[in-house]
Formats: C-alpha cells, sequence, structure tokens
C-alpha cells in the first residue's frame, strides 16, 4: 500500500507532462507599403451607405436586411450556438434529480396470504469538480463558437449591405447605357436619313452609305444584351431583398444621382477588429486551443462527488414483511478513476486537437495577410476609379463644347450637317464612357466599404 500514494503521483507528474501545451503568438500585422492616404482617412460607420444620398438605395438595404433568407439562417445558428454555449456549462453544476416510487407486493405461502405497499421519495445529486478545467475549456469553446457565429452573421449583412448596392448601382449605369444608346440611335438614323437623301438625289454612292446603315443596326441590336442583362440584375436583386420576382427601380432613379462617399480608410492594427470575418478567424482559434486544453485534461484522473438521501414507508423494504413506521436515508460517496490504458486513444485525440490548432493559426494568420491585401487592393482600385472618371468626366466636357461649336456654326450655315450629327454621336459615346467610368468609382467605393469591414467593430459582439 506505500507504493499507491508514489504511483499517484507519478500519474500526476506524467499527466501535466503530458498536456501543457504552448499557445501559439500571433504577430501584429506591420504592412510594408500601407498607403500613408488610407491610414489619415476616417474609418466607414454604419451610415455609410447613406452617403450615396439615395432614400431608395437605402429602402432596398433595409428591405434585405428584413427579408434575406441567409440572414435567417445565420440568425437560426446564433441561437443553435448561444444554446450549445448553456449546454456546455451545465458541466460545471451538479446534477440534481428527486424520484419517488410506490411498489405492491402480494404472496401467498402455507394458506396465508400477505400484501405489502412500500412507498419511498429519494432526493440524489452528482458533482464532477472541474479540477484539471475541462468542463471550463469546453465552455471556452462553446462561447467562441457563439461569436464566431456572431461574427459571420455580421459578415452575412456587410456582405449582404455590399451586394444590393452594388446591384442598384448596376441597375442605374444599365438605365444611363440605354437612354445614352437611345441618343447615339437616334442621332445615327438621321445621319443615315441625310446621306440617303443625298444618295436619292445622286451625291453619294452606296458604298459610302453602307457603313452608316450597319452603324445604325449594330446600336439597335445593341439593346437586346441590355435587355438580358437588367432581367438578371432585377432577379439578383430581387433575391437579395426577399422577392420571389424580379423588382425594378423608380422610374426617376438616376446613375448621376448617386453621390461618391467620401473616402474612408483604416490602420492595419485597427483593421482587425473592423474585419468581422477576422473575428471569427481569431474566434476558431479560441475554440481550438480551448478544445486542446479538453483534450489534454483527459490525461488527468476524474473526481466524481455523489449524494443521496431518502424516506422511505415502511423503514425497510421486504417482500411480505411489514415494518412499522417510517425510515430515513442516505449516502455519500466520492470516486476517482484513473486511465491506467486505453491504446493511444486519448493521445490520438490530443494530437488531433494540437493539429487543428496548428491549422487554424495558419488560417488565421492567412486572413490577416489576405484582409490587408483586400484593403489595399480596394484602395488602389478606388483610386484608379476615380482618376478614370475624372479624365473621362474631362473629355466628355471638351466633346459638349465641341458640339455646342458644331451647333452654333450650323445654325449659322457655316459647315455640313453632318459635322453637327458626327460631333453629337462622338459627344454620346463620351457620355457612355463617363457614365461607366462613375459607376465603376461608387462601385469602387462600396468595395472599400466592405474591406474595411463596413462601420463594424468587434467591440459591439460584446
Amino acid at each position: 500500500m506505500r507504493g499507491v500514494p508514489l504511483l499517484g503521483v507519478m500519474v500526476w507528474i506524467l499527466c501535466g507532462c503530458a498536456a501543457v501545451t504552448p499557445h501559439a503568438s500571433i504577430p501584429a500585422p506591420h504592412p510594408q507599403a500601407w498607403p500613408e492616404e488610407l491610414s489619415q482617412a476616417a474609418p466607414p460607420d454604419a451610415q455609410f451607405l447613406a452617403a450615396f444620398g439615395s432614400d431608395e438605395l437605402n429602402g432596398w438595404v433595409e428591405e434585405a436586411l428584413r427579408n434575406n433568407a441567409s440572414l435567417d439562417a445565420t440568425e437560426a445558428r446564433i441561437r443553435a450556438a448561444d444554446a450549445h454555449v448553456r449546454e456546455v456549462g451545465s458541466a460545471l453544476l451538479p446534477a440534481v434529480a428527486v424520484g419517488g416510487a410506490v411498489n405492491r407486493v402480494q404472496g401467498t405461502g402455507g394458506g396465508v396470504s400477505a400484501t405489502e405497499v412500500d412507498r419511498g421519495v429519494t432526493f440524489s445529486a452528482s458533482f464532477e469538480p472541474d479540477f484539471w478545467g475541462a468542463a471550463a475549456a469546453a465552455r471556452r469553446s462553446a462561447r467562441a463558437d457563439l461569436t464566431a457565429s456572431r461574427a459571420d452573421a455580421a459578415l452575412v449583412r456587410l456582405t449582404l449591405k455590399a451586394a444590393v448596392t452594388e446591384t442598384v448601382i448596376d441597375l442605374l449605369a444599365l438605365r444611363a447605357q440605354r437612354a445614352t444608346l437611345q441618343q447615339r440611335l437616334e442621332v445615327a438614323e438621321q445621319a443615315v436619313a441625310l446621306l440617303d437623301a443625298r444618295h436619292t438625289a445622286g451625291l453619294l454612292s452606296s458604298m459610302d452609305l453602307m457603313p452608316y446603315r450597319a452603324a445604325v443596326a449594330t446600336l439597335r441590336a445593341a439593346s437586346a444584351p441590355l435587355d438580358a442583362k437588367e432581367a438578371e440584375l432585377s432577379a439578383a436583386l430581387a433575391l437579395l431583398v426577399g422577392r420571389d420576382s424580379p423588382v425594378s427601380l423608380s422610374t426617376g432613379a438616376q446613375l448621376r444621382a448617386l453621390t461618391v462617399p467620401p473616402r474612408v480608410g483604416s490602420a492595419p492594427a485597427d483593421l482587425l477588429l473592423r474585419r468581422p470575418d477576422l473575428l471569427a478567424a481569431e474566434s476558431a482559434l479560441t475554440a481550438a486551443e480551448a478544445n486542446l486544453d479538453v483534450a489534454r485534461a483527459a490525461f488527468f484522473p476524474r473526481v466524481t462527488l455523489d449524494m443521496m438521501a431518502g424516506r422511505q414507508s415502511p423503514g425497510f423494504q421486504a417482500v411480505l414483511t411489514t415494518l412499522g413506521g417510517s425510515g430515513n436515508s442516505w449516502s455519500l460517496g466520492a470516486a476517482l478513476t484513473q486511465t491506467l490504458f486505453d491504446g493511444g486513444r486519448r493521445e490520438a485525440v490530443r494530437a488531433q486537437a494540437q493539429a487543428y490548432r496548428d491549422q487554424v493559426v495558419a488560417n488565421y494568420r492567412q486572413s490577416i495577410r489576405g484582409a490587408l491585401l483586400d484593403a489595399q487592393r480596394a484602395f488602389a482600385v478606388l483610386n484608379a476609379a476615380t482618376q478614370q472618371r475624372a479624365r473621362s468626366d474631362q473629355a466628355l466636357a471638351q466633346l459638349v463644347a465641341q458640339e455646342q461649336a458644331a451647333r452654333a456654326r450650323r445654325q449659322s450655315g457655316a459647315i455640313d450637317p453632318m459635322v453637327l450629327l458626327d460631333a453629337q454621336q462622338a459627344r454620346w459615346q463620351a457620355e457612355e464612357v463617363a457614365d461607366a467610368a462613375y459607376a465603376a468609382e461608387l462601385k469602387a467605393s462600396v468595395g472599400v466599404f466592405k474591406a474595411l469591414g463596413g462601420g463594424w467593430q468587434s467591440e459591439a459582439m460584446q
């Protein structure tokens, strides 16, 4: 018997040595070429989309947040994760039960029959102290999963806001393209009518007229792809806002009525607190480390405390033996269990938990790099789109001035009508390019908003 305490100490030491695992440290992000302008700009807030200046756009976003089925699914996952936290947390409390029984026993022996009714009420409690932190680690893992579920829901909301905004911009850009296409077609038809009259008068050959007729046919054919694209975008917007049939924007909605929001930005370290996907990745790491602690605790002995109390009538149950009065009974016990051999199962479970934790660490680091690059890419795209829009507007302004000059000279009879029609055609082509550039800048602003977390912060999760 003297060897038992020594054996217990050895088991304790071996368990501790087998279980201790250092936690991984995630280095703080320090990108080498983070744009200074991106760090100096104010971060986006929850009202960023209102800066586009469209009540209709805000209405579509709000409808999507109310009715989108993907959000309903994420809310259900949050409720399930919250229930799991409560389930796992119950292991830190004792299990209490109460029971009652009534037994009627009847028998005959030696010509004599007897009947006995036994009644009893019991109260029992069982508790496993969390000496090694397994239950606390399991609850920590469940809480991390809950945080990840909430972060996933925030990411879905952010993605939904951006998708609705981009789809509305695309629809407005399509409307602007359709309007300029109609203007170009009208100008081209006027040119064909003028040249056709000259051809009839013998002043123009058929060969000279053919390019203009081909241009008219091309412009007319261009409307069909626009119709197909509009149908696709209308169906996509309907799906985003939770409707079962395509939707359309109001008649008066125009692309140029939208305002490009002010520039937003973030420092690299702040980005970790502003992207819900990074919080989800961090929570996955917390859960993985907690599960590793659970696997580590399995090497330690289990201690269980049990208590039971009851009252019986008669005082002692005996078949066909009736004892008068009632009796009380109680019991209290403790058990210490240590697994000596399990074929390597616990070690395999711990190795799996360790490998999974290392995998999550790598994924978290990759998520940080991806977020930093995503923000820089979105900022570069916005800069390029802003420059392109400015250059397109300059070109459009010059062609508008050219058209006005040609119109003035035409009214004075100084130039041929075809010169004015060509100037108008060039102007509307430039209008189409400028509208496309403006739509690209609007969508690039949404891209930066999304890359910087959309005004969301992890403090809101607490």
